[in-house]
């Protein structure tokens, strides 16, 4: 219920991930890995490997085709605000969901023990240093999971058992449906599509030109 959820918190982080949408998260995840301590070195740099695919579109336009006398352009921006539940057998696994929501552009809601925290907070540690703000990971409790997936979210992140939970709990929530994604998918899968469509010939031109 929203007496759960800490409603203040998902409005602030909404806005921060709003604010900061055309920071050059590939250069951010470069610092990272290269800095001397190491923190989650061994599995960011396959995530930022993974991750070069998007600042391909990521915030650019991308001319598609179309009839002479409309223009057609993609954009990819950020789902909003991602909630990561792990439920992977590796141990890693929750940190690797929260790295691909932040280099998506998304913020990430975690939950996790203390144990699994302080191991997330080495890594967003690293990526502050690089120039990605802390403010875009929030933790709740374990005990938190069905509450927030109640939320005004944009999907969720996890592996195993877990997406099973967690498809059941979103099916019964009100509103759009909302995807369960797993760290190892497509990295575009966490990020919208955006398309936006000009018709010049509505301002006056050749109707006729919209043959093909």
């Amino acid at each position: 219920t929203d007496n759960n959820i800490d409603l203040a918190m998902i409005g602030r982080l909404r806005e921060v991930v709003e604010k900061n949408r055309t920071l050059d998260r590939e250069q951010i995840f470069s610092a990272a890995t290269q800095q001397p301590d190491g923190n989650g070195t061994h599995y960011m740099e396959h995530i930022q490997s993974r991750c070069r695919q998007i600042p391909i579109r990521y915030n650019q336009e991308q001319q598609l085709p179309g009839p002479t006398g409309e223009t057609n352009t993609l954009r990819l921006g950020p789902r909003g605000i991602l909630v990561c539940l792990g439920g992977g057998g590796d141990d890693h696994d929750l940190e690797r969901q929260v790295v691909m929501s932040l280099a998506s552009g998304n913020g990430a809601i975690v939950a996790c023990d203390d144990a699994r925290r302080a191991h997330i907070t080495n890594v967003v540690s690293s990526l502050e240093k690089a120039g990605l703000p802390s403010e875009l990971v929030q933790f709740i409790s374990e005990n938190e999971i069905s509450a927030y997936l109640h939320a005004e979210i944009d999907g969720c992140v996890c592996s195993g058992d877990r997406r099973v939970v967690a498809g059941e709990i979103l099916c019964r929530r009100d509103g759009p449906i909302l995807p369960v994604l797993h760290p190892d998918d497509d990295p575009e899968r966490f990020c919208v599509e955006r398309t936006l469509t000009i018709n010049t010939t509505a301002a006056g031109g050749n109707a006729s030109l919209l043959a093909l």
